[in-house]
């Protein structure tokens, strides 16, 4: 009986120590990616109704062109500076052009403010990125927002976030 103790006493030591993280194993930057159906929504519920939410993107499936917003998971863990958004976009139909605002922070804290972004998405099947780059969230706390208007028979992916940590704190 004392032996099984100490053999589980020295299995759970030894598990304990795989799970401790050493400065050797910090990273210095973390990349995630999110579909835009977990983290954007329209305005109002009545643009639902000509939305298509599918499990890979939003697609703009009425006539008029739609905003969507969305709000991106950041890791408070790194720097509130230098942080990248990347979100495709897809064309089911003609060429068209995309318009995206960002604004990172969050409102109970500072806001940088709002950034404007635009990029072509060529016809149908064509894919393009819209790209945020260097985007200060202002506060650990802070967050990545923007919102796209899709045109007719566009449609918002995948988003990619990219973060740095000059502490290697990740």
């Amino acid at each position: 009986m004392i032996f099984r103790s100490i053999g589980a006493l020295v299995a759970g030591v030894a598990v304990g120590t795989a799970f401790v993280a050493t400065d050797a194993s910090a990273a210095t930057s973390r990349s995630h990616w999110v579909t835009a159906t977990a983290v954007c929504a329209s305005p109002l519920p009545v643009y639902d109704a000509t939305l298509r939410k599918g499990p890979l993107g939003i697609r703009n499936t009425g006539t008029d062109p739609i905003f969507v917003s969305c709000s991106v998971p950041v890791d408070d863990a790194t720097d509130q500076i230098g942080g990248d958004v990347q979100v495709t976009l897809r064309s089911f139909g003609a060429a068209a052009t995309v318009n995206c605002t960002l604004t990172s922070g969050s409102r109970y804290g500072n806001s940088s403010g709002s950034v404007a972004y635009s990029t072509f998405v060529p016809a149908s099947p064509g894919d393009t990125l819209v790209s945020m780059s260097s985007i200060d969230r202002k506060a650990y706390y802070g967050s990545f927002n923007f919102s796209c208007v899709l045109p007719r028979d566009v449609e918002m992916g995948t988003i990619w976030v990219y973060e740095t940590s000059a502490g290697d704190g990740l």
